[in-house]
């Protein structure tokens, strides 16, 4: 049997009802920090969270 690719997770899109609890939630258990933030044109604010934020 062929091993398992090392796979890495690189894109996810989550919609959340309280964005800042959201952002809070993955800055603190998952380390992750916010690279930019922007209002969408369907009138809703977003947020965008990297682990590696080069």
């Amino acid at each position: 049997m062929n091993p398992m690719p090392d796979a890495q997770l690189c894109h996810i899109g989550l919609n959340a009802f309280d964005l800042e609890k959201m952002v809070d939630f993955y800055s603190r258990v998952f380390g992750l920090v916010v690279t930019d933030r922007g209002h969408s044109k369907r009138g809703f604010d977003i947020a965008f969270l990297s682990r590696n934020p080069i």
